[in-house]
């Protein structure tokens, strides 16, 4: 009698909500889409002035250019809440926190943001590439392999 030890692996697609949550992805993902979506949720007005800058325990802090504006935008704090809510409601938001910060990106760290990304080895672009494969929804697959390339473009 010939004993056959059959283990199911797990899949890499087992293991990426556990991994997605615990790393709390989902609130970075969420907040990048409101930081692309600034204008429209804010207004134009606002977003000129302003930028989101992160999320913490349910508090969203933006960024905005100067003093004048922080008081102004405090006296639109709940119709801001609402508006982000409405947007992103699995955010949570509940309070909104400002810092004085230039909301514009300056023209030279976004140069030297480019200037330094390492690309990262074809050979292992090529095994993650394969490793994914199993993940069987394609727009799902394309974007974990984004995310990866965009991790090892910064490293």
């Amino acid at each position: 009698m010939r004993y056959e030890n059959k283990i199911k692996m797990p899949t890499v697609a087992s293991h990426l909500q556990t991994l997605y949550g615990r790393k709390n992805w989902h609130v970075l993902w969420q907040t990048f889409m409101l930081v692309r979506n600034w204008d429209k949720v804010a207004g134009s007005k606002i977003a000129s002035r302003s930028e989101p800058a992160y999320v913490q325990k349910n508090t969203l802090w933006i960024h905005v250019r100067d003093s004048v504006w922080m008081q102004h935008l405090h006296t639109m704090k709940p119709e801001l809440i609402e508006k982000v809510q409405q947007f992103m409601p699995d955010l949570k938001i509940n309070d909104i926190r400002w810092v004085i910060q230039s909301a514009e990106p300056q023209a030279e760290a976004i140069q030297a943001d480019n200037s330094t990304k390492h690309h990262p080895d074809p050979v292992k672009k090529k095994a993650f590439e394969q490793i994914s494969s199993v993940v069987e929804n394609e727009e799902c697959r394309k974007a974990l392999c984004k995310l990866w390339c965009t991790y090892h473009n910064n490293q």
